[in-house]
């Protein structure tokens, strides 16, 4: 976790940071605030979290959505500081605007979730 408070970032490019940490921020307030790093590429997981825990996206969204699944099937979730670098060799393959609008989708789709789930406690209550 680059975002853990003793991670840190060497040499990445500003307009990276500010995506990538704008989506983990908005999945910090929509899922758990406790995981500082939603869009990380490299984890480990348990190989049932990864059988039991449902993913529909491919790409570079099911990093996050994997984690939001696993989260909100009451998984444990242990994050891990590290130090992201700026890539050295090659190219990336990611295509911003994609990833950006996979990530917008997605965050849209938890928040009708969100609103469902509450408008059903709300007609329970009443």
């Amino acid at each position: 976790s680059a975002y853990h408070p003793a991670g840190g970032v060497d040499g990445v490019p500003a307009y990276r940071l500010v995506l990538s940490k704008g989506a983990s921020f908005l999945y910090r307030v929509l899922v758990s605030w406790r995981i500082h790093t939603w869009t990380a590429m490299y984890r480990a997981y348990r190989r049932e979290v990864t059988q039991n825990v449902p993913t529909t996206s491919d790409g570079y969204l099911v990093m996050a959505e994997l984690l939001v699944n696993a989260v909100r099937a009451g998984y444990r979730v242990a994050e891990f500081p590290t130090v992201l670098h700026v890539r050295r060799f090659g190219q990336s393959k990611a295509r911003i605007a994609r990833i950006i609008g996979d990530h917008l989708r997605f965050q849209a789709a938890l928040i009708g979730r969100i609103v469902t789930r509450s408008d059903r406690h709300l007609r329970r209550a009443r």
